[in-house]
């Protein structure tokens, strides 16, 4: 690699292009994930490379291990995260590795509980909302929804049909076995069919499921909510809960 020097415009070039410096500007090669641009002696495919417009990346032994996109994000790549292990932890710590984040809106729906296929031919609902929050692998979920009209039954469902909120946005978690159920909160509801006064409304995440099952309180514990109760034009229902998923 050769260097030359012009003076008059204060400029320094190599002859392989590999480095550019014309006053306070300094110009360097994008390099790659296996020859950062920038790497420190004896570390040849550790360092910082720009494998795209606007966008600034770091590797790890030929690796990437992080950028900053064009939006000024920083991205890590699948499986990876932001690592709490300095903190202290708990003795069953499982994990100190935060490493998704994301928020959105799903569908929710009226499903039979065992096999989730949708309890009644014309699901007309009214969505005023339905979002969740995930955060690792734990999600946060809330929805307000309500029937525009009286439902039929899709084959093979009655009104003894238990019932769930189907359409979840992740499967809930199932490992170990029988660890998924999670308990899910009604906040609110109305016009539910031949409710008893003495009925308390409540539910739970069905384990390794996309569902919310629908119970009540009895004196010495639940009952299962069946479809009889929700058929109804204007029934609703305001409920929130979290839960886990695998990943």
């Amino acid at each position: 690699m050769g260097i030359q020097i012009n003076g008059t415009n204060d400029t320094i070039s190599a002859a392989d292009g590999s480095l550019s410096v014309n006053g306070a500007t300094m110009t360097i090669p994008a390099g790659s994930v296996g020859s950062p641009s920038i790497s420190p002696t004896g570390d040849s495919n550790t360092g910082i490379f720009f494998p795209s417009a606007d966008t600034i990346a770091f590797a790890e032994g030929g690796v990437e291990a992080a950028r900053f996109n064009s939006s000024g994000n920083l991205v890590f790549p699948s499986g990876q995260g932001i690592d709490f292990s300095a903190n202290s932890n708990a003795a069953g710590m499982t994990s100190e590795i935060l490493d998704d984040y994301e928020r959105g809106t799903w569908t929710p729906s009226f499903v039979e509980t065992t096999t989730e296929n949708n309890m009644y031919v014309d699901n007309g609902l009214t969505i005023y909302h339905a979002d969740y929050t995930k955060i690792g692998t734990n999600v946060w979920i809330s929805l307000y929804i309500k029937n525009d009209d009286n439902f039929s039954y899709d084959t093979g469902r009655s009104g003894s049909s238990q019932i769930s909120i189907g359409g979840l946005p992740f499967t809930t978690s199932n490992t170990p076995t029988n660890s998924g159920y999670y308990p899910a909160f009604v906040g609110w509801f109305q016009s539910w069919t031949s409710w008893s006064a003495s009925y308390t409304p409540m539910g739970y995440f069905n384990a390794g499921l996309n569902s919310i099952v629908l119970t009540y309180a009895v004196a010495n514990g639940t009952n299962n909510v069946t479809a009889n109760f929700l058929y109804s034009a204007n029934s609703a229902i305001i409920l929130s809960g979290w839960y886990q998923t695998d990943s």
